[in-house]
């Protein structure tokens, strides 16, 4: 369990060390292009600005702007920015950006919908037609999925 600093208590979640920071470094096990874990999606659902250490992530993961990559093989570099980060970046004008790679987060790279792509994309290779299912809702109880093709 994570722990504060000062006082060693552990927290009971994540989000509990995260959430009172406006920044907070997130370090990568590897620097491969195009990889991040939950890292730096628990620090934008947390509402951090992550300074991150890690590599290449695509433009259509998240929008550069809203963190500040570093490279820890050039540690002087890497301080100097961080500390530029602390004392210029205007932590309130991002707030809309860090929320908007939160919704990216939450709508768009959560298990379920990179699931949903892979299979769309699997039939439109095979040439199936896409598959939508829809729910009715009954005044009593939800009536079972029903699968439509388009």
């Amino acid at each position: 369990m994570p722990q504060t600093r000062k006082s060693r208590v552990p927290f009971e979640e994540k989000a509990d060390g995260l959430a009172p920071y406006r920044y907070t470094i997130v370090l990568e096990n590897n620097l491969h292009a195009g990889f991040w874990t939950e890292k730096l999606a628990d620090a934008y659902l947390a509402g951090c600005f992550p300074i991150y250490a890690g590599g290449k992530i695509p433009l259509t993961d998240f929008e550069p702007l809203a963190r500040c990559d570093i490279d820890l093989f050039k540690p002087d570099e890497a301080l100097r920015a961080i500390e530029n980060v602390i004392r210029t970046v205007d932590f309130e004008s991002l707030l809309d950006t860090i929320g908007q790679q939160r919704r990216r987060v939450m709508l768009e790279h959560n298990q379920f919908a990179v699931a949903d792509r892979l299979i769309q994309a699997r039939r439109e290779r095979n040439g199936l037609l896409p598959a939508a299912v829809s729910i009715a809702r009954s005044s009593s109880h939800w009536i079972p999925w029903r699968r439509v093709m388009t």
